[in-house]
Order: C-alpha cells, then sequence, then structure tokens
C-alpha cells in the first residue's frame, strides 16, 4: 500500500510514523499527511479529516478504545465511534513530546521542559514530576519517548541529551542509567524493549544496548561485518517481542533480524583479544574431567574454553621452554589428567591438564629406520584407558609399560582419519573410501 495522487482512498503519504490497532482488531495508519484508518473489505484508506497535512508523532489505543495522539505538540483524545475529539494543549507555552498508556490505563505525558505528568481526562488536570530534580544541569530537557514497563511500576524515559531515566510511577522517583558516560559515546535512543524483568534493551543509532535492570551494567551489541550472526547495522529503529519471547529487531536501511530464546549453541569467533578464541582452522575438539572443552587449530595451537570463566586460555610454542611442539594441530584427547596433543610431523605432546604444562613428548615412528614422524589424523581414548593414534600410515598405541608408542601391526597399514568405538567394544576405523573394524575378543 502506497500513495496514489489517482486514488483518492490511498494512503496521504508513504512516510508512516507509526502502526497500531484499535480494540476492535482495526489498523491505523500515522503519516506526514495525517492519521488513515484501513478498511479490510475495501483495502482501502479513511483519512481523519482534523489531521490534514499534519504530521502524526505518536498514537495509542487505551482499555476504552479511546484514541489518544501527539500532533503539533498538543495530546488529542479521539472517540472512534461517533468522531468527536478533544483537544489537551500545554500550558505556558510548554509543549508534549511523548505519552504513553500504562496497565491501569492512567494515561501519562512528557514535555519539552522535562516533566512527566499524570492527566486527569475529566478536567486536563495534571499532575507533574521534573525528572531533572537531582539530576547534572542540560540545555535541553525534552522527553523524547516514554514507554511503560509491562512488569513494573516504571516508566522507560529517553530525554533529548540522548540517556535514559527510570520512572516509578507509585514512588514518583526517577534514576539516571548514564548508558552514554558507562560506554563513554554519545548516542541517539529510538526505541526501549523490557525484554524480561532483568533486562531492558535500548536501540539506539550506535548498536544495541542491553541494561541490567538489577546489576545496572550495560552491555553493548554492535554490527560485525564478519560475523553473520551480529546485529546487520548499527542503526537499530525499533525492538518487538513475540509471544515466544523471540525479538524482532528493525534497522533503518537493513531489514530485520530475529533474535532466537531458543540458543543451543554459543558461537566463538578469533578476536583480537586477551581471552578470546585464537585461530582460523579447528581441526578437533575434546572436554576433559573438569568439563573444560579444548579445541585445536591448525594455525594457533590449543585453545581452553574454561567452565569456571566461560572465557578462552591459548597455548602455544614458547622457545626456549617446555611447551608445544607446533602450533599445527590434528589430535586432541583427553584422560583423566592427560591432554594428549597431536601434530603433523612432531608426534605426540603430553600436557597436564591441572598445571597446563607440556611434560612430556613422544615420537611416532613405524619402525627402527624411520626417521620421521607419522602425520597424526586423530586420537581415540578407549573406554578401558588404551590411548590409540590414527596417521597417515595406520594405528599406533601407547605402551604404557614402557611409556612410549608403538606401531600396531594387528591395524591395516592405511591413513586413518577417524576413530569409533562402539557399545561392544569394537573399534572402528574410518578411511578416504573405505572402513574397517577390529574386534578386540577376538583379536
Amino acid at each position: 500500500f502506497r500513495n496514489d495522487p489517482d486514488v483518492p482512498e490511498s494512503l496521504g503519504n508513504n512516510w508512516i510514523t507509526h502502526l497500531d490497532c484499535d480494540r476492535d482488531g482495526n489498523l491505523w495508519v500515522g503519516t506526514l499527511s495525517g492519521l488513515y484508518q484501513y478498511n479490510e473489505a475495501k483495502e482501502s484508506f479513511l483519512h481523519v479529516p482534523f489531521t490534514k497535512n499534519k504530521g502524526i508523532d505518536l498514537f495509542r489505543f487505551d482499555k476504552n478504545n479511546q484514541l489518544w495522539l501527539l500532533m503539533d505538540g498538543t495530546l488529542i483524545q479521539y472517540n472512534v465511534s461517533d468522531g468527536q475529539f478533544h483537544i489537551f494543549a500545554g500550558n505556558n507555552g510548554q509543549t508534549y513530546t511523548s505519552f504513553c498508556i500504562m496497565a491501569d490505563n492512567s494515561l501519562w505525558l512528557g514535555d519539552s521542559e522535562g516533566f512527566i505528568s499524570l492527566l486527569n481526562p475529566e478536567d486536563g488536570s495534571l499532575e507533574s514530576h521534573n525528572l531533572f530534580a537531582h539530576s547534572p544541569a542540560t540545555t535541553s530537557r525534552k522527553l523524547s519517548m516514554l514507554s511503560p514497563s509491562p512488569s513494573s511500576a516504571n516508566i522507560y524515559v529517553a530525554f533529548e541529551h540522548d540517556d535514559v531515566k527510570i520512572f516509578n510511577v507509585l514512588s514518583k522517583t526517577y534514576q539516571d542509567l548514564n548508558i552514554q558516560e558507562k560506554n563513554q559515546l554519545t548516542i541517539l535512543i529510538n526505541c526501549f524493549l523490557e525484554k524480561n524483568q532483568k533486562e531492558l534493551w535500548i536501540g539506539t543509532d550506535s548498536g544495541l544496548f542491553i541494561y541490567d535492570l538489577d546489576l545496572g551494567t550495560c552491555k553493548r551489541i554492535r554490527q560485525d561485518p564478519l560475523d553473520p550472526y551480529a546485529l546487520s547495522s548499527h542503526f537499530v529503529s525499533a525492538l518487538f517481542k513475540d509471544r515466544e519471547d523471540g525479538v524482532w529487531i528493525c534497522f533503518h536501511q537493513n531489514g530485520v533480524n530475529y533474535y532466537s530464546p531458543f540458543r543451543p549453541f554459543n558461537v566463538y569467533y578469533p578476536w583480537n583479544e586477551t581471552h578470546s578464541l585464537k585461530g582460523e582452522v579447528i581441526r578437533d575438539i575434546c572436554t576433559d574431567i573438569y568439563g573444560n572443552i579444548w579445541v585445536g587449530t591448525e594455525d594457533a595451537g590449543i585453545n581452553c574454553l574454561e567452565k569456571k570463566t566461560g572465557t578462552f586460555t591459548n597455548y602455544q610454542p614458547v622457545p626456549g621452554m617446555k611447551s608445544l611442539s607446533h602450533t599445527n594441530i590434528r589430535g586432541l584427547a583427553a584422560s583423566g589428567d592427560n591432554l594428549w596433543i597431536g601434530h603433523v610431523i612432531h608426534g605426540i605432546d603430553l600436557m597436564d591438564i591441572r598445571t597446563r604444562k607440556v611434560i612430556k613428548h613422544y615420537d611416532l615412528l613405524k619402525d627402527a629406520q624411520t626417521v620421521k614422524n607419522s602425520t597424526v589424523k586423530c586420537i581415540k581414548v578407549l573406554r578401558e584407558g588404551e590411548v590409540l593414534v590414527g596417521t597417515e600410515d595406520g594405528i599406533f598405541r601407547y605402551d604404557y609399560l614402557n611409556d612410549r608408542f608403538v606401531y600396531a601391526t594387528q591395524f591395516p597399514p592405511f591413513a586413518v582419519n577417524c576413530l569409533y568405538e562402539d557399545r561392544v567394544g569394537k573399534i572402528w576405523l574410518g578411511m578416504f573410501n573405505r572402513s574397517y573394524y577390529f574386534n578386540t575378543i577376538s583379536n
């Protein structure tokens, strides 16, 4: 639907400022040329006469199906059934800049002087409260947005200085969140969403801010062109939570993102930060008895995702010290406090998980005449504790008695890409174009 000069019942302007539905399910559209009601049967738009050529900033329906709209700094009450309207104008040059309707149907107004006021529709009187009474002096006090909390008696307030206040309608007190000061950033606030009783989401021109209402902390979510799961843009224009608790995030020019409440996976990227994942090519992953997750890479050694902190610790070769033999990791397996680390041509390293020290190095030589280590493809610790290493030349097994790796001649002498032990103890070998299983009972 768009403006068509040849169709009188089309929208008068293509610039849409606001959408809302009344209690009967009818759609109303605010534009820069006035307010329109959508006729579903005719697929046409009926213009509300007194709004002709007026920009509609905001409108809402109360529980009595009365339409309240903000136009030219005045508040208007419109009866959709009989077409009658009543104007509530500001006093002494005061202009209304925002309003909201609470769950109890009370209406609160924000004005250009920094006051939030409870309106008595019967006589037009106001109960006003100064939202800058104990705040630092500022040149502009315009309250640009009021958003009622669905779970409390709070109203979230954005003001022209581009920060946030919380006003409680019961105690008649307010607090400053100081989002800009905490983030050292000047922002333009476009929208609010109370995601739950703990989190307030704030859409701005500099990304999404998530404010913890209990702790008073603020986290900034930004656009990242290299991350397909990040925000599509830094300019967040609207937020909406659906009945499944999913959040729809709208942008000025980059469409819509969806944030699902069901997050079975966390995604980690190799950022250039101290406790982030390192390496561009992940080769193998394993867990240890402490719940840590070990990640082997081909270009940055190994990473440990620490269960206690949720952060990464990276381990790479350190010249002159007993450390990893190389950054190119080809296999990982944990057994008790031992972490077995396989390399391309540098054999096997053994790390003590408790101390995080490499305590021994093992060669992988087929026989006495071999001088070059076999290339590790995978490592498997069996249920009985035996350690097998799949290589380009076949299988090596760890000899506990002599503390070394020996070539296992009972397995085929082919490159082994993966190893698996099934529930009856058979050992399966995955190769390039075939697979074998080894029966440990019959050998």
